[in-house]
């Protein structure tokens, strides 16, 4: 999609676009001035730095945009997960002997039970002596819905639904359980009943 297709998906304006660029806040790399084809995780990652503006710091903000969709790999917030609804978290924490210009911030990807223990298992992660001061949760799965369904509504071809690979190596197992469920409901359809 074109700049002007991103910014009516996000509701993000050409003055807001240009300062996040001109500050290095987007959370996506742009290719050539305004003529740049995004995507529709651009899309997301665009939508997840609005948002979490709203709760924290540009800096912040970007920092979970641009790692959230690795973050949440092998899934995608765009991938049908059940119930599940997926998050994205940015942490900071106080750190009295973290490297200077270290920026003591990390990013979490999941469920929620997956955030949860991710948190507790943090200090291990980084540092036992960590302090754990905020963290900022969105909704990866209501980020991704928003996107969708404004490209959709926009005309989008990026508005369609995304598949998940028939290989599941790498996915959680809750996911693989419920897609192979899924999988099993949908083979077993007779569509002419």
């Amino acid at each position: 999609m074109k700049r002007k297709a991103l910014l009516a998906v996000t509701g993000c304006t050409p003055k807001a676009f240009e300062m996040y660029s001109a500050r290095g806040f987007l959370p996506f790399i742009i290719e050539e001035r305004n003529w740049s084809d995004y995507t529709i995780g651009n899309a997301f990652q665009l939508q997840a730095l609005l948002d979490a503006a709203d709760g924290t710091d540009l800096a912040g903000a970007s920092t979970l945009a641009k790692q959230a969709i690795d973050k949440l790999y092998p899934l995608s917030p765009f991938a049908y997960t059940g119930d599940e609804e997926l998050f994205i978290a940015l942490v900071r924490y106080d750190w009295d002997d973290a490297p200077e210009d270290w920026t003591c911030t990390y990013v979490l990807a999941g469920r929620w039970q997956d955030i949860k223990d991710q948190l507790e298992k943090l200090p291990e992660m980084i540092d036992p002596t960590i302090r754990v001061r905020s963290v900022l949760t969105l909704s990866a799965t209501k980020i991704a819905h928003k996107v969708l369904r404004e490209a959709r509504d926009f005309g989008l071809p990026e508005g369609e639904v995304h598949s998940v690979p028939e290989d599941l190596t790498g996915y959680p197992e809750w996911f693989k359980k419920a897609e192979t469920a899924r999988r099993a409901l949908l083979n077993g359809w007779d569509r002419d009943e």
